[in-house]
């Protein structure tokens, strides 16, 4: 009984009998007509042989097997697909991986150069990963254990041990026995002890130690007397007990003074000097003076002392800044700002031993404001300001400084120097003026940070105040006679020399 729709055509398939499309291989009898066969399927026939249709739809290709058909040479798909295999794939190199945690890294490059990062989470292999913590652990455990002395080690006692040489369980600590860190079971301790009479030595077998406490059995115990002799004057005859005897002589020797002959009875003479010559002193050192009734007095003053950590014979105490003593802190940077910006002298070697540090900066300013809004017009000028910082480190100093001339303008600069920095002194500031606008109700602030060049070039200031893109204040201000110093300073001690009665200073280490 066939298909109720094709009635088992043997040579097709309709749409009731056709094989599951997911079925690739069908079995037939007999291979239909190529005009009712299809590409999707391969027809096997009962004898094994299998056939496709060919592109065409004008022949069958047989597979497998001999005769029957065409046969479909596939040796240059073969070929192909071994070149595919073989093929290396050379699009990347130089592949890494790398892990921390639960984080995975591969680096890996490309073709053209260009390196590339690829990063994923896989908790999945941490969980199968080998865990070495523990042997780890074991490991340094090891490694951090302290050496243990081997065989009987002997220590002394620090003080006086309760009981003696044959006491038992004499239980003292490790702080009373000299360096008693290592003591172990089977130890020897040794206790000593003495007075006018006896010298007394115990010695001790550790029995057992349990952290800083130690039990102690005595194993033996020596006592030495110490022998008493005395003296015995018998007649002329002087002896000691448990030794010998003397015998004293038996005449009286006196002195006797005779002018200024000083002689001994069954002896010799001396003569005496006429006179004695009272001892001269004399007052030696700075500071130290001699009075007439033989006293010494002490004469000091305070002075102040200052040291200067350059030479200042060109150019004196305050060295101009001159973009010639400029210099780039660190190059490596590639940029030249202000605050990469330091100014510099060769310093001459001066160790400094004072006690307050002092660097600042040194200058003159003048300029003048408009404020058309507020009609407002101003002129200012002030000389010698002295903007510094002070110190008690040895090294350098840091800290900022401020001056107000006129009211509403203010000169700030930030202040860095070093005493000695591979030979220099080393200066760096950052200095910069706020012009505030003062009205009834409101106050406008405008700051503006000054370059190296407007701070050591007297290049002119210039701050511009717009409102809808019109100018309606403006402030010019030059910076003249900028110079920079540094020095350390204390009051010291000096001591008149009674030579010249001139001041010196007491010689101090530093």
């Amino acid at each position: 009984m066939g298909c109720t729709t094709c009635s088992g055509n043997p040579n097709t398939w309709c749409t009731q009998c056709m094989p599951a499309e997911d079925t690739w291989v069908a079995p037939v009898d007999k291979l239909p007509d190529v005009f009712m066969g299809d590409r999707d399927h391969m027809y096997l026939l009962p004898n094994g042989d299998l056939f496709i249709l060919s592109p065409d739809r004008t022949r069958w290709i047989k597979v497998n097997g001999q005769g029957g058909g065409v046969t479909y040479d596939d040796t240059a798909v073969i070929n192909r697909l071994k070149a595919l295999e073989g093929k290396t794939d050379n699009f990347i190199s130089t592949v890494g991986v790398s892990r921390n945690g639960n984080r995975v890294k591969l680096t890996y490059t490309l073709v053209d150069g260009t390196i590339k990062e690829v990063e994923f989470e896989d908790k999945d292999t941490v969980a199968l990963a080998y865990d070495d913590s523990a042997l780890k652990a074991r490991v340094k455990a090891l490694e951090d254990k302290p050496v243990t002395p081997t065989g009987v080690n002997t220590f002394f006692a620090k003080g006086d041990i309760s009981g003696n040489g044959t006491s038992q369980n004499v239980r003292v600590t490790k702080d009373k026995l000299v360096n008693a860190d290592t003591i172990k079971v089977g130890d020897t301790v040794v206790d000593r002890y003495w007075n006018k009479d006896l010298y007394n030595i115990g010695m001790f077998k550790v029995a057992s130690v349990n952290g800083n406490d130690v039990v102690l059995n005595g194993v033996n115990d020596l006592t030495y007397r110490h022998p008493k002799q005395s003296l015995t004057l018998s007649d002329r005859v002087l002896s000691i007990s448990e030794g010998n005897s003397v015998t004293l002589p038996s005449d009286n020797q006196t002195l006797t003074l005779n002018g200024r002959t000083l002689s001994i009875s069954n002896g010799n003479s001396i003569e005496l000097p006429a006179s004695v010559e009272p001892k001269v002193y004399k007052a030696k050192g700075n500071g130290l003076f001699l009075d007439a009734d033989g006293t010494f007095h002490l004469e000091m003053a305070k002075d102040t002392d200052r040291q200067i950590p350059y030479n200042t014979k060109n150019g004196g105490v305050f060295q101009k800044l001159t973009p010639a003593n400029r210099e780039v802190f660190k190059p490596s940077f590639n940029y030249d700002s202000l605050d990469n910006q330091f100014y510099f002298v060769a310093n001459d070697g001066t160790v400094r031993r004072d006690a307050i540090l002092e660097a600042g900066l040194l200058l003159d300013y003048a300029g003048s404001y408009d404020y058309e809004e507020y009609n407002l017009h101003k002129s200012f000028s002030s000389e010698g300001i002295n903007l510094s910082v002070l110190s008690t480190s040895s090294a350098g100093i840091t800290g900022s400084a401020s001056f107000i001339q006129p009211q509403e303008l203010k000169f700030e600069v930030g202040i860095l120097a070093i005493w000695d920095n591979n030979g220099k002194v080393f200066f760096r500031f950052t200095p910069k003026i706020v012009w505030t606008i003062i009205t009834e109700s409101t106050a406008e602030h405008y700051t503006h940070f000054i370059t190296k060049e407007e701070l050591d070039s007297e290049e002119p200031i210039e701050i511009e105040v717009k409102k809808n893109e019109k100018v309606v204040g403006r402030l010019n201000m030059t910076i003249k006679n900028a110079k920079f110093y540094m020095q350390a300073v204390q009051g010291t001690v000096v001591l008149k020399n009674p030579t010249d009665n001139k001041f010196y200073y007491l010689p101090r280490l530093n």
